[in-house]
Protein backbone atom coordinates (compact mmCIF):
# COMPACT_ATOMS: atom_id res chain seq x y z
CA UNK A 1 0.00 0.00 0.00
CA UNK A 2 2.76 2.39 0.77
CA UNK A 3 4.24 1.76 -2.67
CA UNK A 4 0.97 2.88 -4.30
CA UNK A 5 0.99 6.08 -2.19
CA UNK A 6 4.57 6.78 -3.20
CA UNK A 7 3.67 6.22 -6.89
CA UNK A 8 0.71 8.59 -6.56
CA UNK A 9 2.89 11.26 -4.94
CA UNK A 10 5.53 10.82 -7.66
CA UNK A 11 2.87 11.20 -10.39
CA UNK A 12 1.55 14.38 -8.73
CA UNK A 13 5.07 15.79 -8.39
CA UNK A 14 5.86 14.97 -12.02
CA UNK A 15 2.57 16.55 -13.20
CA UNK A 16 3.17 19.73 -11.18
CA UNK A 17 6.75 20.00 -12.50
CA UNK A 18 5.65 19.59 -16.13
CA UNK A 19 2.80 22.07 -15.65
CA UNK A 20 5.15 24.60 -14.05
CA UNK A 21 7.71 24.30 -16.84
CA UNK A 22 5.02 24.64 -19.49
CA UNK A 23 3.55 27.75 -17.89
CA UNK A 24 6.90 29.47 -17.42
CA UNK A 25 8.15 28.68 -20.93
CA UNK A 26 4.96 30.02 -22.54
CA UNK A 27 4.86 33.15 -20.41
CA UNK A 28 4.52 36.40 -22.34
CA UNK A 29 5.98 38.44 -19.52
CA UNK A 30 8.86 40.54 -20.75
CA UNK A 31 12.06 39.79 -18.82
CA UNK A 32 15.56 41.25 -18.93
CA UNK A 33 16.88 38.10 -20.60
CA UNK A 34 14.20 38.31 -23.32
CA UNK A 35 15.07 41.97 -23.94
CA UNK A 36 18.79 41.12 -24.11
CA UNK A 37 18.13 38.40 -26.66
CA UNK A 38 15.88 40.64 -28.79
CA UNK A 39 18.29 43.60 -28.75
CA UNK A 40 21.37 41.46 -29.45
CA UNK A 41 19.60 39.75 -32.38
CA UNK A 42 18.75 43.15 -33.83
CA UNK A 43 22.27 44.51 -33.30
CA UNK A 44 23.65 41.46 -35.07
CA UNK A 45 21.44 42.14 -38.12
CA UNK A 46 21.59 45.95 -38.02
CA UNK A 47 24.54 47.27 -36.01
CA UNK A 48 24.01 50.54 -34.16
CA UNK A 49 26.74 53.15 -34.48
CA UNK A 50 27.65 56.43 -32.88
CA UNK A 51 28.04 58.79 -35.83
CA UNK A 52 29.03 62.29 -36.83
CA UNK A 53 28.76 64.11 -40.14
CA UNK A 54 31.65 65.66 -42.04
CA UNK A 55 31.61 67.51 -45.33
CA UNK A 56 33.99 66.81 -48.18
CA UNK A 57 34.70 68.38 -51.53
CA UNK A 58 34.50 72.15 -51.85
CA UNK A 59 33.48 73.26 -48.33
CA UNK A 60 32.80 76.92 -47.50
CA UNK A 61 32.02 78.70 -44.25
CA UNK A 62 33.87 76.48 -41.78
CA UNK A 63 34.25 77.81 -38.24
CA UNK A 64 37.70 77.94 -36.64
CA UNK A 65 36.74 74.95 -34.48
CA UNK A 66 35.70 72.93 -37.55
CA UNK A 67 38.93 73.80 -39.38
CA UNK A 68 40.89 72.67 -36.29
CA UNK A 69 39.01 69.35 -36.27
CA UNK A 70 39.64 68.78 -39.98
CA UNK A 71 43.33 69.63 -39.52
CA UNK A 72 43.61 67.19 -36.61
CA UNK A 73 42.04 64.47 -38.75
CA UNK A 74 44.47 65.36 -41.55
CA UNK A 75 47.37 64.96 -39.11
CA UNK A 76 46.07 61.44 -38.36
CA UNK A 77 46.11 60.68 -42.10
CA UNK A 78 42.31 60.35 -42.37
CA UNK A 79 41.75 63.21 -44.83
CA UNK A 80 43.41 66.05 -46.68
CA UNK A 81 42.43 69.71 -46.31
CA UNK A 82 43.62 72.55 -48.49
CA UNK A 83 42.66 76.23 -48.25
CA UNK A 84 41.63 77.72 -51.62
CA UNK A 85 40.60 81.08 -53.06
CA UNK A 86 38.87 81.83 -56.36
CA UNK A 87 38.59 85.43 -57.57
CA UNK A 88 35.74 86.43 -59.82
CA UNK A 89 35.70 90.16 -60.45
CA UNK A 90 35.05 91.91 -57.15
CA UNK A 91 34.12 88.70 -55.40
CA UNK A 92 36.59 86.30 -53.73
CA UNK A 93 35.30 82.84 -52.90
CA UNK A 94 37.24 81.29 -49.99
CA UNK A 95 36.77 77.59 -49.28
CA UNK A 96 38.52 74.41 -48.18
CA UNK A 97 39.07 71.45 -50.46
CA UNK A 98 38.59 68.34 -48.31
CA UNK A 99 38.94 64.70 -49.33
CA UNK A 100 39.05 61.46 -47.39
CA UNK A 101 42.07 59.16 -47.62
CA UNK A 102 41.96 55.40 -48.12
CA UNK A 103 42.61 55.02 -44.38
CA UNK A 104 39.23 56.63 -43.58
CA UNK A 105 37.10 54.66 -46.07
CA UNK A 106 36.10 51.79 -43.71
CA UNK A 107 34.53 54.34 -41.33
CA UNK A 108 32.34 56.17 -43.86
CA UNK A 109 28.85 54.75 -43.56
CA UNK A 110 27.16 56.92 -46.16
CA UNK A 111 27.92 59.82 -48.51
CA UNK A 112 25.32 62.11 -50.05
CA UNK A 113 25.74 65.04 -52.38
CA UNK A 114 24.60 68.16 -50.56
CA UNK A 115 25.46 70.55 -53.40
CA UNK A 116 27.22 70.57 -56.76
CA UNK A 117 30.73 70.23 -55.33
CA UNK A 118 30.09 69.13 -51.72
CA UNK A 119 29.20 65.83 -50.06
CA UNK A 120 27.87 65.19 -46.56
CA UNK A 121 29.41 62.05 -45.08
CA UNK A 122 28.13 59.99 -42.16
CA UNK A 123 31.16 58.80 -40.18
CA UNK A 124 31.20 55.86 -37.73
CA UNK A 125 32.76 56.80 -34.39
CA UNK A 126 32.00 53.59 -32.44
CA UNK A 127 29.71 50.55 -32.35
CA UNK A 128 27.00 50.19 -29.71
CA UNK A 129 27.04 46.87 -27.84
CA UNK A 130 24.36 46.04 -25.27
CA UNK A 131 25.76 46.32 -21.75
CA UNK A 132 22.66 45.97 -19.56
CA UNK A 133 18.90 46.21 -19.46
CA UNK A 134 17.34 48.59 -16.96
CA UNK A 135 13.69 49.24 -16.17
CA UNK A 136 10.97 47.52 -18.18
CA UNK A 137 7.62 49.28 -18.36
CA UNK A 138 4.91 47.25 -20.07
CA UNK A 139 1.79 48.98 -21.40
CA UNK A 140 -0.60 46.01 -21.92
CA UNK A 141 -3.47 48.08 -23.35
CA UNK A 142 -1.25 49.11 -26.28
CA UNK A 143 0.81 45.88 -26.54
CA UNK A 144 4.05 47.83 -26.18
CA UNK A 145 6.83 48.17 -23.67
CA UNK A 146 9.38 50.89 -22.96
CA UNK A 147 12.76 49.62 -21.84
CA UNK A 148 15.84 51.45 -20.58
CA UNK A 149 19.05 49.98 -21.97
CA UNK A 150 22.71 50.85 -21.58
CA UNK A 151 25.06 50.47 -24.54
CA UNK A 152 28.83 50.23 -24.30
CA UNK A 153 30.78 52.19 -26.89
CA UNK A 154 33.07 49.59 -28.47
CA UNK A 155 35.22 49.37 -31.60
CA UNK A 156 36.09 53.06 -31.40
CA UNK A 157 37.41 54.44 -34.69
CA UNK A 158 40.24 56.96 -35.20
CA UNK A 159 37.55 59.64 -35.66
CA UNK A 160 36.25 59.08 -32.10
CA UNK A 161 38.89 61.12 -30.23
CA UNK A 162 38.42 64.16 -32.47
CA UNK A 163 34.67 64.19 -33.14
CA UNK A 164 32.94 62.56 -30.14
CA UNK A 165 31.69 65.15 -27.66
CA UNK A 166 30.57 62.64 -24.99
CA UNK A 167 33.70 60.73 -24.01
CA UNK A 168 31.97 58.40 -21.53
CA UNK A 169 32.16 54.69 -22.36
CA UNK A 170 28.41 54.15 -22.08
CA UNK A 171 25.19 55.69 -23.34
CA UNK A 172 21.64 55.15 -22.13
CA UNK A 173 18.60 54.91 -24.35
CA UNK A 174 14.94 54.11 -24.07
CA UNK A 175 13.74 51.64 -26.67
CA UNK A 176 10.25 50.46 -27.59
CA UNK A 177 9.22 46.85 -27.98
CA UNK A 178 5.99 45.65 -29.54
CA UNK A 179 3.97 42.57 -28.64
CA UNK A 180 2.48 40.64 -31.54
CA UNK A 181 0.05 37.74 -31.51
CA UNK A 182 2.21 35.41 -33.61
CA UNK A 183 5.79 36.27 -32.66
CA UNK A 184 5.41 37.57 -29.11
CA UNK A 185 7.72 40.48 -28.26
CA UNK A 186 9.68 42.07 -31.12
CA UNK A 187 12.20 44.91 -31.17
CA UNK A 188 13.18 45.25 -34.82
CA UNK A 189 11.33 43.66 -37.68
CA UNK A 190 12.72 40.17 -37.14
Amino acid sequence: MKINQIKQQMKKLLFITILGLTLTSCSDKLTESKVEKLVNNCLEKNPSYGTQTLKSGKVSYLSENEVAQYEELANKGLLTIEKKEEKSGWFTNKYHLISFTDKSQPYIIESKESSKDTKTNKIRLYTNKLDKVGGIQEIPSMNISEVSVTYKKSDKTPFYDVLETDKTDFNNKKIGLKKTENKGWIYCDE
